[in-house]
Order: structure tokens, then C-alpha cells, then sequence
């Protein structure tokens, strides 16, 4: 086995044992782990990788090794591929790099955002993509701190398939193949199994025949929908044969099952006259990720207030029927998610009154979100803010029917979970089962390749076809491989017929915590329903309530330092008949009977008839009554609510009166009824699910900076409850206490728990005792000191003794003296030296440039082994002779006689006048490009050679036919509807657009042509761009520059740098305009002639660079800080667009530069126009009516120069050119009369035209006839 340096270079070359093996199971590490031995040991770098089976595996992680002497190092090492780099990394949320975050997502979505994450890291080098990927609607991942392996792992199961890795390639789908073709095997000779195949059948899996499904309640609205929780399509059915369903394309009815919902819309099952009943084992499945929703895509946003935080958020293709105003459910808060974007995960409740859903504008489709702090910032604002194209979806409302259910189109949630739940249960019907085998070596090898393909088959996910004996072959899949190196044909498999890589079912996903434990949306979601319904209903009977208050504030924030809540008439507490020790209130509803309950107690008032409140008034002082039990009639209306008073006299407060309960629907007054108070004791809100909440107003509650006063406190349901009265915490209907508990000394009360004594009995059972002795038999004693040899143990008190147990071992023999190596070095030549050996490294000499190295094996006490001999290493050599450096330059010529040979001069880098460094490729009228070289040694340059041809200009080609092209232009325009292209062409010059917007985004475009005037692959950088007008191909580098260029025209002389072109001073000015100006907007226009720019050759691409301008806007008589102007430029270079920019101002004197970015193009040798036109826009504000101002725009002037870009190679209709600098290149060139094939380098060029073999040494200046 070859291990090779992540380099490249081969690090080892090793015979493995045979425990080596490969093993690849779905959803998991394929690793390659290699067993060896080596006599030194040597570090292989992670990152290293080897070859088995045509793959590469790579090394992740350190490597084990045994050391068992100092010549036997034995090695395991763990190669991998696939899913161990995706265990390297985080996952990242991609848009603000959050590790704890959630993400709503299609499967796709999901693995490019996975893909993402791996190709974020540069040491992956984007090498990772998107494979296949199953069809499913969205759901919401949560990711909490999770590598990139979990995560994968996580929306698989979130989506309930497999994933698979194969290279860079991620997919997400059953890992399925040869289903159609698979691998038939038995076992017996020439069946494929040696015997001992062994079956294992899946006990605790038991298959489904009824599927109940718990759909969830969001964007339900009971009182509209009749359930609370979203529901299946009643008595609907529904065709799928494992991958897709009736309608999509792909669907194969020849494996289609039939499944039915019941007439609830509760359960799904098999149709019965395809699989009838046996066993009617029901399952759950939990479908509450599915819900009502439309997922929109913001057309546009606005911010209105960025102080205050206020966004408005714009989806345009809302449809016309779906009003969000009329989708609102009462007593709940509308809220959106965002799906995508900076938001990503984040909600906003959308603005509302207390009636209705103000906060979206149907018309515009426009909703208004509210702000809100999270994690320390408000948002939206500072770094997170929606932008346009962001996804996001509404909760908290009702959708239209066509949203939840639509039988007709078979769409809707209802429709969604339906299909959702169809594939869970398609692989649940069949008893799950597995096959260990081994395949037999001789025949899997003999069928490796052939028509059977074994060595083709034999991959995770492929089926085989199984049978026993005559019984019908089973077609299971192959979930594990494993390979041993050394007998690759002879591979074990591991067959089973479940979905992913567990063996046991993951149908049981409603568990019975998750009926008490909901996930947290549907905690926040109910809570706020019913706990805000409640408040509110209360709030209106306190406004009621005849008590000392005014009606209520709605701050947004209450800042205070305290705040009580409570009233003094209100200041009454349950007691015990001592009328001392509160005891706190017993009051309940029973959803039963409908009645209100109270328990017979007693009363004592803290406030009335007292002069001042203090602690220090004696019980007697203060009135008191006692309370009789009270049962209500049945409150048998559910919409009411009622006032519940303690009715007690006014007159006898000794505590021997007694007091009654008084139920009404009005407030009454404490002191209404003569001779009587009416205690408001507490407020009975209407039914909400057959319950009714109570509030009880008695006593207090005091809120202050570091305390907080209250009486009880509880949760919703009042599952979980602190008394803090009567001190007592209960917990019921599956509500925790979970933490760290403290519990005094003396006040745990554990005796007072069932199970005390008998844990007191574990506790001594479970502890250990020992003693230890110095002679096994007397003196035993518990602390083990110097000299005790023996020990003895028990369990418990009452356990009995065990037998003495030896505890310091006997003295062992003297040991053996072990082997060793010993080692000699001594210098000399290429062979083995025979003398001068000794223990340490002697120093290399010229006559002896070697130092060698011998070593044996010694056993004492006189055994010597054989001396082996290593060559270590030798004297450095000789320092090498100074290489030669070699100069280009580059001429171009008319005609095809060669130019003179350049002179130069003792310094890098020269260039001859007439010559350049770079080619400047040839054109119609410089047809001819010469080179001529020099070289440089010891320091010298030597002459120019003699110019040589580089390039010449080709001839024009033969006319050809257009037949073709005008037929599949017909073609086209046919396919778009229209006659033939010409039809279509007036359509466009009548103004029809046949593209809508004119710009088409796809990723493929299939057409047998495609006509167009301008194609590029950017728009800028590294890019190549087809141009009509420059009639050529052109390639540019990374930086922008033209590198290549392939033109139908002929090439174009090489210019010179330093053409010049100089901007117009003084711009100009809009006109002025007078008075008689009503309030409103006025718009004008105009241009300008900037620049012109003439080159000194045509045909050839020219750089400009950037230029710079000022605009200068005054304003004058009668502008004001309130009128608001903005400008509009745009500028060309004759007909083309380079740059458009807008500017806002409403400051007299406002002055702005202008960058005019360079220019890569071509010019001709004529005058070309830069220009400018622009639109100045202003407002004149009320009470300015009748001014007039002067509207300025100035550019100050600009001058600059062109050059011609070297490096570059062309093709053109009369030759060829490739230039290096101006006076290095290669031209081809075709000129009436002048034809030439010409080089220069420098100053020494050759060229051959008819003139013959001409020759330059001055740069191209002149050229003579040269002689080969």
C-alpha cells in the first residue's frame, strides 16, 4: 500500500496485514484502516492519503502506534473520506456567521447551505456542490453550536431520508441503486454467500397499518377552522410509489401504493383491497412543522424613521384575495418570520390596534413592523435590516381556505401533510430485518466485472435480491461493506431493509412529554391567546369595579421605583379560626358541574376602621368574620364574566359574624348596601376550553428595585405552583423542578417520603467494609499500615467476612538482561570504508566526502549480530555557474522587408527607439512584426540579432453563405409566434418587447443559434465579451486588461503611448430661470462635450484612464435650506454608456468630483466625443412662489493621455500578432504587396517578405538582408 504526503511525493510503501480492511455503511464514515509494522518509527502528516478500490482516502486525524522495541514501531492508521471533513467544521449561518440560530428551508436550500458552509473555508478550495436532493416543503432546523457533519445529520432526519456524500457531492435522498437491476445472491457454492448468512429481525419494530397525525395550530383560528389543530383531507386518497406520486413526472404505477384518509381527517391507511388488515397496529406522527403559510419575497423596503426604528416592508405579488387586514385572529398578535436574509429566523409583530390589523395597506401590499430590542440591539436597525428579495412568512392569522385545504387542486397544508406523512409510512408497512454475509472470494472474483458486475454492485445502497432454497427472493438493500485489503474480492455485507442508518424505528416521535411539553413556538403561541384574552377581560372589570382608581394607562415603558398593585379596601386575608395564621384563599371552578367553590374560612381586614396601617395593631383591633363554604349555581353561559364580592357587615367585626359570597355580573359598590361591605374578593373570566380563569383581587403585590412582594405565583394551567403563604410548591401534569436544590440540615423531611427506610436499607447494603492483617488469619484492623499483607471485605453491616485476599504480591526472579544495538560511524568514499570506525560522527573531508553508518544487534553476554552499513550523507558540491538572461523587442513594418538590426546599449530592460518591449501585433496597414533578441552573460548584454518575422497579417477568407443562419432565425422567431425573423424585427422597431424588461436570467440556454450584437461573461475583470461593433472576440484578464483578441477586420499598427486628449473648461450653465414659479417640482436637461479623444493608430485597443471633474451648483435668489435639488449624469464615449451617477443637494454653492472610470476600448483615428448629458431637478417649497435662481454645472478641466496596451496576442483577417512589450513580438501579416512574418526582441529582429530574409539591429529603424 503506497501512502503518498499531502504534496504528493510517496511517503511509504508498506505490506499491510491482513486485519487491513475498508468499511463504508449508509450515513457514515467510510474509512480505510491500514495495520503495519515499520522499524523506525516516522510521523505521517495528517492531510497524507492512499488509494483503495479506485478511491482516495485521506488522513484526518493522528495515528496510533505501538512502540514494542526500539526497531518494532507497529502502526494503525484511520483514512477517510466523505463525511470527516464536514466533522472538521461549525456550521455557520451564512449571513451574519451566528453558530445558534434556526433556518427555515426547502431540502435543496438546506444542502447549498451546507455546500456553502464547506466552501466558506479556503482549505477546501470550493470544491464541494449540490447533488440530488428529495422534493419536500419547508421546515425549521434549529443549529446550536453544531459541526457541519450534525447538521447534515439533522435535516436528514428533520426531512426523514438519507444523505450521501460520493467525493465533493452531497446528496439528500434514499441512497438507492441497481433497484431495478440488483445483485442476485444465495448462498451455497456459485450463489454468491459462503454459509453462515445470518438474519436478524428488528424486535422492538412492530409494521403500521394505521398512522394517527398530530397537526399543529398555527395560523389556526378555531372559531373559523372548527379544529384547533390543522387536520388531514377528509376521506381523500392518494397514489405514491416510493419516490414520487401520481402526476409528477417519473411516477411508475407498476410500485404505486393507494393510501386513504379517515373521514376526520385523522389517520392515514392502505387501501384495503390492496393490503387488508392483519394486525391494525397504529403508530403517531408528528406533522406539526407543516402549517398554513404563504412564504413571500419583498419587492421592496423602506425605512421611515431610522431614529425610531420604523420599517415598512413590501411584497408586491401578494395576491389580490389574500387581504392580511381581514386574516387577523382575535387575541392574537400577527407576527412575521423572516425566512432568508439579514433577518434570517428573526420575528417582528406587525402594527395593530386591539381590533384590527392596521399595520398592513392591502393597496400597496405594504406591512408596517414594529420594533423591538433582542440580544442587546433594536431592530430592525444598524446591521439588521431587511432588504429586497427576502423571504418571509406571516404567523398568527387566518389564511383563506385555498391555504389550508384545496381538494380540487389537491394543494393547501392539509394537502402537504397528507403527502408529507405518505412517504413516512411508505417505508413503515414491512417487517424490518438484516443480513450479515460474507460473498465468497473465488466467485465474487470471478464476476467482479462481468455481465453479474459484482465489483459494481457491491456499494452501500445498492439492492440485492435475496433467497433462501424455492421461497421467493427478498430485495433488500446493502446498508454496510467491508472490505479487507489484502482480499478485496471477498467482501461482507451487511443487508437490511430500514431507511437510514438506524435499525430502530423512528416513528415515535410523540412521545407522552411532548402532549404536556410543546415546543416553544406553541408555549408562546397558546400563553399568549388565553393569558392576553384573560388580562383584557379582567382589565375592563376593574375599570368596572367602583374601586378608588382612574380608568388605566398604556405607556409603551413604565420606568418607576416602585410599584404596587392592590387596593387598601382591598387589604383582607384568609385565616385559620385564630383569626392569626394566613392560610390564603380556596377557590376553584369545576369544569364539571360548571360551578364556582369556595372553602369555609376566615376573615381579617388589615386597613378598615384603622387610623394609620401598622403591624402593630393587635388582631382584635382589626375586623374580622367568619366565611361560610359557598357553591355557585352553574355558570352555564360561557361568554359571561362576573364579579365575586365577600358580602360581611359593617356593623359587627368582632369576628362572630358570618359573611357570604355574592356573585354578579355589575360592579357594587363597597359601601352601596347599607349596613354591609362588598369585598371585592375576585374577578371570574368567561370560559376559554371549558375552563374559566379566576383572578383574585385581595391583598397585594409590591414590586421595588430589589424585592418583589406576592402571594402566589403560578403558571397558565397552574401546573406548576408556589404558595408562598402556606410555602408550598406544587408541581402536577408533568410539570419539573429542575436546577441545583439546596435543603437546610434538619429540614430535608426525606423520612417523610414512602420510600425512606427502604433506601435506607440500600444505603448499608451498598457499603463496603475492609480490614487488613499481616498474617491472613489474626489482629484485623480497619487503616492499612507498613508490613499488612492481607485484606478482607463485607457489604453491610450484617454482611459476613470474605476469605483473606492476598494484597502485596511476592518478590519475582531477578530479571534478564535485554538485547540492544550498538553504533559506529566512520568517513569515506562511494563504497563501505574498512577502517577508522567510532562511536561518534567524524567530520567529511575532501578525500573522504562521506559519513556511513553501521549498526547490530547485541545479546548478552557475547552474541553479536551482523553489521548493516547506511550511507548518511556527504560534503556539499561545487556552487554552480551563473545562468544567461535573454531580451525581447518588437517592430512592426508596412512592408515584408526586414528592418535593421537594433543597437543596444549594457543595460536591463533597454528598448531601441522604433522598438518596444511588448508586440504590438500586426494590422492592415503595419502588416509586419519583427523581434529581435540579446542575451546577457557574466553580466554583458551582447548585440541584437537580426530582426526576425514574429507576425504577419493575414488575408481576408472566402465569402460565405448566410442560408443557415437566416433559417434558424426564422426558427426562432416562429417559436416566439411570429412569421419569420423579419416579422419579428418590425414587432420590435414597433416597440414590442419580446423578452419582458429585455433581460433574461436562466442558467441554461439551449438554441441551435443565438443572434446578438454583445455577449460577455462579466461585466468586469477576468471576462470574455463578442462585440458586433469592434467586430472580434476579446479577452481580458483579471484586472480588466485586453490579453487576446480575435477580429474580423485587419490588424491595426502598434501605437504609442502619449496621445493626448484635454476636457472642456466651464461646462456651461443650465438656463436661468425667472419668476412665476408655483410650488412643485421643475426638471431640465441639456449636455456637453467633455472631451475628445483621437488616437494615433485605429484598429487597436487603447487604455484611458480615469478622469476627474467637479460639479459646481449655484444656486442663486430665492433658494432656501428647504428646496431640495438632485442631478443626474451620464456619461458616454460616442454611443456607449460608461457611467451614471445621481446626486442630491440643497446647499447653495454645492460642489461634487466625478470619477469617469478607465477605459479599456477601441477608438479609430478619429475624433471620438466624450460627453455628459444630464437632468437637474429641484422643488421649490411653499411661500418661495415667484423666485428665480441660476442653475450652474461646471467641469473644470482635465487633460490625460492614452496608450496603446502591450502584452497582448491578436487575431485578425489579414494575420497574426502576439506582443510582449513594444519592441518584443511575433507578426504574421498579409499586406497588398508587403506580406511579411516578423519577430523583434529589442533592437535585433528577422523577418521574411518578398523582399527576402531581412535582418535589424537599431530597434527596427532599418533593415537589411540577412543570410541564413
Amino acid at each position: 500500500m503506497e501512502i503518498y504526503r499531502p504534496d504528493d511525493t510517496l511517503l511509504l510503501d508498506v505490506s499491510v496485514k491482513d486485519g487491513s480492511y475498508s468499511y463504508n455503511a449508509i450515513m457514515d464514515s467510510h474509512e480505510l484502516v491500514l495495520m503495519f509494522a515499520l522499524t523506525q518509527k516516522i510521523e505521517i502528516p495528517l492531510g497524507s492519503y492512499c488509494s483503495f478500490l479506485g478511491l482516495t482516502f485521506y488522513l484526518k486525524d493522528s495515528t496510533d502506534i505501538t512502540i514494542l522495541g526500539e526497531r518494532n514501531f507497529d502502526y494503525t492508521v484511520i483514512f477517510c473520506r466523505g463525511i470527516g471533513s464536514l466533522r472538521k467544521y461549525k456550521a455557520r449561518n451564512r449571513e451574519d456567521g451566528r453558530l445558534s440560530f434556526s433556518m427555515t428551508a426547502t431540502p435543496r436550500e438546506f444542502i447549498v447551505f451546507i455546500v456553502g458552509n464547506m466552501n466558506d473555508r479556503p482549505v477546501e478550495q470550493n470544491a464541494w456542490v449540490v447533488g440530488d436532493c428529495i422534493i419536500s416543503e419547508q421546515k425549521t432546523i434549529e443549529f446550536d453550536y453544531a459541526y457541519v457533519s450534525d447538521a447534515l445529520q439533522a435535516i436528514a432526519d428533520a426531512f426523514k431520508t438519507e444523505w450521501e456524500i460520493d467525493g465533493y457531492t452531497i446528496h439528500l435522498r434514499k441512497v438507492e441503486y441497481n433497484k431495478s437491476t440488483p445483485l442476485a445472491l444465495s448462498f451455497g457454492k456459485g450463489n454468491g454467500f459462503k454459509t453462515g448468512v445470518k438474519r436478524t429481525n428488528i424486535s422492538e419494530y412492530k409494521p403500521v397499518e394505521i398512522l394517527y397525525i398530530q397537526g399543529t395550530n398555527r395560523n389556526i383560528d378555531y372559531s373559523v377552522y372548527g379544529n384547533k389543530t390543522l387536520l388531514l383531507p377528509k376521506s381523500k386518497s392518494i397514489k405514491y410509489d416510493g419516490v414520487f406520486f401520481d402526476g409528477e413526472t417519473g411516477y411508475d404505477i407498476s410500485r404505486s401504493r393507494t393510501y386513504l384518509t379517515d373521514a376526520g381527517g385523522l389517520y392515514i391507511y392502505r387501501d384495503q383491497t390492496e393490503k387488508p388488515f392483519e394486525t391494525y397496529n397504529e403508530d403517531s406522527f408528528d406533522a406539526t412543522e407543516i402549517y398554513p403559510a404563504r412564504v413571500g419575497v419583498l419587492s421592496s423596503v423602506e425605512c421611515v424613521d431610522e431614529e425610531k426604528y420604523f420599517w415598512n416592508i413590501t411584497d408586491e405579488s401578494i395576491p389580490e384575495a389574500l387581504d392580511y387586514s381581514l386574516c387577523r385572529i382575535a387575541g392574537e398578535t400577527a407576527r412575521i418570520i423572516f425566512q432568508s436574509g439579514r433577518l434570517s429566523g428573526r420575528e417582528f409583530e406587525i402594527e395593530a390596534t386591539s381590533s384590527k390589523l392596521s399595520g398592513y395597506d392591502h393597496e400597496t401590499r405594504t406591512f408596517k413592523l414594529v420594533p423591538h430590542e433582542e440580544d442587546g440591539q433594536m431592530m430592525p436597525g444598524g446591521a439588521w435590516y431587511p432588504e429586497a428579495d427576502d423571504k418571509y412568512a406571516v404567523f398568527g392569522i387566518q389564511l383563506p381556505t385555498a391555504y389550508i385545504c384545496d381538494d380540487v387542486s389537491k394543494t393547501g397544508a392539509s394537502w402537504d401533510m397528507f403527502r408529507e406523512v405518505v412517504r413516512h409510512f411508505y417505508s413503515c408497512e414491512d417487517f424490518q430485518y438484516g443480513f450479515d454475509g460474507t460473498l465468497d472470494g473465488i466467485w465474487a472474483k470471478s464476476h467482479w466485472t462481468d455481465a453479474l458486475n459484482v465489483g459494481g454492485k457491491c456499494k452501500i445502497g445498492s439492492y440485492v435480491s435475496f433467497a433462501y432454497k424455492d421461497e421467493d427472493p427478498v430485495l433488500i438493500r446493502i446498508r454496510g461493506i467491508k472490505h479487507f485489503v489484502n482480499k478485496p474480492y471477498k467482501p461482507v455485507l451487511e443487508l437490511n431493509n430500514t431507511t437510514g442508518g438506524k435499525l430502530t424505528s423512528e416513528l415515535r416521535k410523540i412521545g407522552e412529554k411532548d402532549v404536556a411539553i410543546e415546543d416553544s413556538y406553541s408555549r408562546s403561541n397558546e400563553n399568549t391567546r388565553r393569558s392576553f384574552r384573560d388580562a383584557m377581560q379582567t382589565q375592563k372589570l376593574l375599570q368596572d369595579s367602583l374601586l378608588n382608581f382612574s380608568k388605566g394607562i398604556t405607556p409603551i415603558t413604565v420606568r418607576t421605583m416602585q410599584a404596587i398593585v392592590g387596593d387598601d379596601s382591598l387589604q383582607f386575608i384568609f385565616t385559620d379560626s385564630t383569626f392569626v395564621t394566613e392560610i390564603g384563599e380556596d377557590i376553584s371552578f369545576d369544569k364539571e358541574t360548571k360551578k364556582i367553590n369556595i372553602t369555609a374560612s376566615y376573615i381579617r381586614h388589615e386597613t378598615l376602621g384603622l387610623e394609620y396601617v401598622t403591624n402593630e395593631y393587635p388582631v382584635e383591633k382589626k375586623m374580622r368574620w367568619i366565611l361560610d363554604s359557598y357553591q355557585s349555581a352553574a355558570l352555564d353561559v360561557p361568554a359571561k364574566i362576573y364579579y365575586l364580592y365577600v358580602k360581611v357587615s359593617n356593623t359587627v367585626t368582632d369576628g362572630t359574624d358570618h359573611g357570604s359570597i355574592v356573585l354578579s355580573e355589575t360592579a357594587i359598590g363597597m359601601e352601596e348596601e347599607a349596613g354591609f361591605y362588598h369585598l371585592l374578593f375576585a374577578l371570574i373570566n368567561s370560559e376559554s376550553d371549558g375552563d374559566r380563569s379566576i383572578s383574585v383581587m385581595s391583598g397585594y403585590s409590591e414590586w421595588s428595585p430589589g424585592r418583589f412582594i406576592i402571594r402566589k405565583i403560578q403558571d397558565k394551567d397552574a401546573n406548576l405552583v408556589i404558595d408562598l403563604v402556606n410555602r408550598i410548591i406544587e408541581a402536577k401534569n408533568g410539570a419539573e423542578i429542575k436546577g441545583k436544590l439546596t435543603i437546610g440540615s434538619g429540614s430535608s423531611g426525606l423520612d417523610k417520603f414512602s420510600e425512606y427506610e427502604a433506601l435506607v436499607d440500600s444505603i448499608e447494603l451498598a457499603r463496603l467494609f475492609i480490614q487488613y492483617s499481616v498474617d491472613g488469619s489474626t489482629l484485623w484492623h480497619d487503616t492499612f499500615t507498613s508490613g499488612d499483607l492481607y485484606m478482607r471485605q463485607k457489604n453491610g453491616i450484617a454482611g459476613e467476612w470474605s476469605g483473606a485476599i492476598r494484597l502485596v504480591g511476592i518478590p519475582g526472579d531477578p530479571g534478564q538482561n535485554g538485547s540492544y544495538y550498538t553504533l559506529e560511524y566512520a568517513i569515506g568514499g562511494l563504497e563501505v570504508p574498512t577502517t577508522g570506525w567510532q562511536a561518534t560522527a567524524p567530520t567529511p573531508t575532501t578525500g573522504s566526502p562521506y559519513v556511513w553508518l553501521r549498526t547490530r544487534l547485541v545479546t548478552p553476554p557475547s552474541t553479536y549480530g551482523e553489521w548493516t552499513y547506511t550511507k548518511l550523507s556527504g560534503l556539499n558540491g561545487a556552487t554552480g555557474l551563473d545562468g544567461k538572461s535573454i531580451e525581447f523587442i518588437f517592430t512592426r513594418t508596412t512592408t515584408a522587408t526586414p528592418p535593421s538590426t537594433p543597437t543596444g546599449e549594457n543595460t536591463d530592460d533597454f528598448v531601441p527607439v522604433g522598438w518596444s518591449d511588448d508586440q504590438q501585433g500586426v494590422t492592415s496597414t503595419n502588416k509586419y512584426e519583427w523581434s529581435s533578441k540579446r542575451t546577457k552573460v557574466a553580466g554583458t548584454w551582447g548585440t541584437y540579432s537580426a530582426p526576425a518575422m514574429w507576425a504577419r497579417y493575414s488575408s481576408d477568407g472566402l465569402p460565405g453563405s448566410d442560408a443557415d443562419a437566416q433559417a434558424a432565425k426564422d426558427d426562432i422567431a416562429r417559436a416566439l409566434g411570429y412569421v419569420s425573423w423579419d416579422a419579428m424585427h418590425n414587432a420590435i422597431e414597433n416597440g414590442k418587447t419580446i423578452i419582458e424588461g429585455g433581460h433574461l436570467r436562466t442558467e441554461l440556454i439551449e438554441a441551435y443559434s443565438i443572434l446578438t450584437s454583445n455577449l460577455s461573461t462579466a461585466t468586469s475583470g477576468q471576462r470574455i465579451t463578442i462585440s458586433k461593433e469592434l467586430n472580434a472576440i476579446i479577452m481580458y484578464d483579471a484586472s480588466g486588461n485586453i490579453r487576446a483578441r480575435l477580429g474580423g477586420d485587419a490588424l491595426g499598427s502598434v501605437g504609442t503611448s502619449g496621445s493626448t486628449f484635454a476636457c472642456s473648461s466651464n461646462g456651461g450653465s443650465i438656463q436661468k430661470y425667472t419668476s412665476g414659479w408655483t410650488s412643485g417640482v421643475y426638471s431640465y436637461g441639456g449636455s456637453n462635450l467633455l472631451a475628445t479623444i483621437q488616437p494615433a493608430e485605429s484598429n487597436n485597443s487603447v487604455h484611458i484612464p480615469a478622469i476627474y471633474f467637479d460639479i459646481d451648483i449655484t444656486d442663486i435668489a430665492g433658494f432656501s435650506s428647504e428646496d431640495e435639488a438632485s442631478i443626474t449624469c451620464k456619461f458616454y464615449m460616442g454611443s456607449s454608456l460608461i457611467k451614471s451617477v445621481n446626486y442630491n443637494s440643497n446647499v447653495d454653492g454645492w460642489i461634487h468630483q466625478i470619477v469617469i472610470p478607465a477605459l479599456d476600448t477601441e477608438l479609430a483615428a478619429i475624433s471620438n466625443e466624450l460627453r455628459v448629458e444630464f437632468e437637474y431637478s429641484f422643488y421649490v417649497a411653499p411661500g418661495y412662489e415667484g423666485f428665480s435662481a441660476l442653475l450652474a454645472l461646471t467641469f473644470a478641466a482635465s487633460t490625460g493621455s492614452i496608450n496603446y496596451p502591450y502584452e497582448l496576442t491578436e487575431f485578425a483577417g489579414n494575420g497574426f500578432r502576439s506582443m510582449w512589450a513594444s519592441d518584443m513580438y511575433f507578426l504574421v501579416q498579409y499586406l497588398s504587396g508587403a506580406n511579411k512574418i516578423e519577430q523583434r526582441v529589442g533592437n535585433y529582429g528577422f523577418r521574411v517578405s518578398a523582399s527576402g530574409f531581412e535582418k535589424t539591429t537599431n530597434g527596427g529603424a532599418t533593415w537589411v538582408a540577412a543570410s541564413l
